[in-house]
């Protein structure tokens, strides 16, 4: 779609933030249980001296409306099992796929498939309902939870782990011990980094 590259810096891939969340397996939790999708292109306004989670735009490519990204923040960001829904013209935001969840889906097309059309309607119409009660588009500042997003992350990345461990045959009092520190050493700083990122100023 066409921008202002001298007012945007575009976000797709290969960035090596979009490249986590497709080759890390555990990202694969939060798309197909959680419902969290990252849109294959992202804007950032590098005129704004706000924090990047401020000047953090999404482009719809039907109806070229930016959308500020903290639309999609909070409760919000979860949920978004078919993908992210323009408030402007109604249709799907391209996101990334994580390479787990194609897998996984792909092997489970049986089962599912037959209920995704009515099941993706369903979701679409309460999505709907959710955008038309809160048109309001944020542009204050909003707090973001970042020791909970530490603490998330270090639990699925532990759970992985003890399921790795199982199926490694090394699952010991010892390996358990050291996942479980490592992961919330990772989950603390996974937190203090987003933390970093998405606060930073220009």
């Amino acid at each position: 779609m066409q921008y202002d590259k001298e007012k945007y810096k575009a976000i797709q891939l290969p960035n090596w933030m979009l490249l986590h969340w497709v080759i890390n397996p555990a990202m694969a939790i939060n798309e197909l249980v959680l419902g969290q999708r990252i849109p294959k292109l992202s804007l950032i306004d590098q005129h704004s001296d706000r924090p990047l989670l401020e000047r953090q735009l999404i482009p719809c490519p039907h109806c070229n409306t930016l959308h500020n990204a903290l639309r999609w923040s909070k409760s919000k960001a979860f949920g978004n099992w078919f993908g992210l829904l323009c408030p402007h013209c109604k249709n799907d935001i391209p996101c990334i796929l994580n390479y787990t969840s194609v897998i996984l889906l792909a092997l489970t097309a049986p089962i599912w498939f037959w209920f995704h059309k009515p099941l993706k309607q369903l979701w679409r119409a309460k999505k709907l309902q959710k955008m038309q009660a809160s048109e309001t588009q944020p542009t204050s500042r909003t707090r973001f939870p970042y020791l909970k997003m530490g603490i998330f992350f270090g639990l699925f990345m532990l759970l992985f782990s003890l399921v790795m461990l199982q199926v490694q045959a090394n699952f010991t009092h010892t390996s358990v011990l050291t996942a479980i520190g490592v992961n919330i050493l990772g989950g603390v700083f996974f937190g203090g980094w987003m933390k970093f990122v998405l606060e930073r100023k220009k």
